[in-house]
């Protein structure tokens, strides 16, 4: 398997994550499938069953491609995430205030009962997937593996020509 990629089962708070999203009914149209998201917090707009699956992530498919690199690059500057593959934990106010105000635009309420086939992503690899549209997590994870290996195989080979 990809060493980018660990399948896991739970979702915690400052970690980076991809997973087939099943749509919610009264979702608009356009919705993001396979989102590439950090999970910021748990959902706190009540303490019942009905919002014990739910928490608020920044998905950067809903920002367009310079405002993720900006906000990886602020998001690095204050936190060194791409150093170490350990959790940073934060805020929506944090992220939106004191990192990037344009982030405010990727955050997004998901429900964890919608969520499908879950991988935590490593942070030192989270900018690989900068230019992705959503579509990276195919059907079948092993393929999207193998794509990715190969193209990033193609990468540092041209890299070691130069």
């Amino acid at each position: 398997m990809n060493p980018d990629f660990e399948n896991t089962n739970k979702i915690m708070n400052g970690y980076w994550y991809t997973f087939h999203f099943l749509r919610e009914e009264g979702s608009v149209k356009g919705y993001d499938e396979y989102p590439l998201i950090y999970c910021i917090q748990p959902d706190d707009t009540g303490f019942t069953d009905k919002h014990l699956n739910n928490f608020w992530a920044l998905n950067l498919h809903h920002l367009n491609y310079q405002d993720r690199v900006n906000f990886i690059i602020a998001f690095d500057k204050v936190t060194n995430f791409l150093d170490e593959d350990i959790r940073r934990i934060t805020t929506i106010d944090f992220l939106k205030n004191q990192i990037y105000p344009g982030c405010q635009a990727g955050i997004r309420r998901y429900n964890r009962k919608h969520i499908y086939n879950l991988y935590r992503i490593k942070n030192q690899c989270v900018p690989n997937y900068l230019s992705s549209d959503g579509k990276f997590m195919l059907s079948n994870p092993d393929e999207m593996v193998n794509k990715y290996l190969l193209e990033k195989s193609s990468n540092q080979t041209t890299e070691s020509r130069k």
